[in-house]
């Protein structure tokens, strides 16, 4: 087993991962869906850890895998990971679209578990931060796309209403040149 194969010694690496918009599947299509999302993932992390560590349920929507392998062999089963998400979310079988962010750590004999943990999770929630961005760069570049074809799509409370240029009043207008001062 692979506890047992641990040494005093060895250099282990942790990825702690947490499931995008478990919330949003849970809310939108309840939680059997939720559960089944959580039970598919959980089947991809066992799957691609099976032989070289050990994958657990960390609490909610977040997972955490250990391994003794190097670095660039935690990057090939990330990458693996990804692969087999994407081609269970291409199937289009589900009514949800899995994803999921992750943070990567060090541990050896010197190590704090506590710092370990600590770790993991304050570079998952900089990948989810910087992926929020990235999002939100995309929506303001979609926006501006959308103008050049006739019409348009602003925020306001958090929702997007598309209308014609032709049929928007003065109101509007200024509105949309706000709208686009503030992007």
């Amino acid at each position: 087993s692979f506890f047992n194969s641990i040494k005093k010694d060895d250099f282990l690496v942790g990825i702690l991962i947490d499931m995008d918009n478990i919330k949003q599947i849970n809310d939108e299509y309840w939680h059997y869906f939720g559960d089944k999302a959580l039970q598919l993932f959980g089947s991809v992390l066992r799957k691609q850890i099976n032989d070289i560590g050990f994958a657990a349920r960390y609490g909610g929507d977040e997972f955490i895998l250990i391994t003794k392998q190097s670095e660039a062999a935690v990057d090939a089963v990330i990458a693996s990971i990804s692969k087999e998400i994407d081609k269970i979310n291409a199937t289009g079988k589900n009514e949800f679209h899995l994803s999921f962010s992750y943070g990567i750590a060090n541990l050896n004999s010197d190590s704090n578990m506590d710092e370990f943990l600590k770790t993991m999770d304050a570079r998952m929630y900089e990948m989810k931060r910087n992926r929020k961005i990235q999002n939100e760069e995309i929506y303001n570049k979609w926006v501006f796309l959308r103008m050049r074809k006739g019409s348009f799509c602003y925020r306001r409370k958090e929702e997007c209403h598309m209308l014609q240029i032709k049929n928007l009043s003065l109101t509007h207008k200024k509105d949309l040149r706000e709208i686009l001062t503030d992007c």
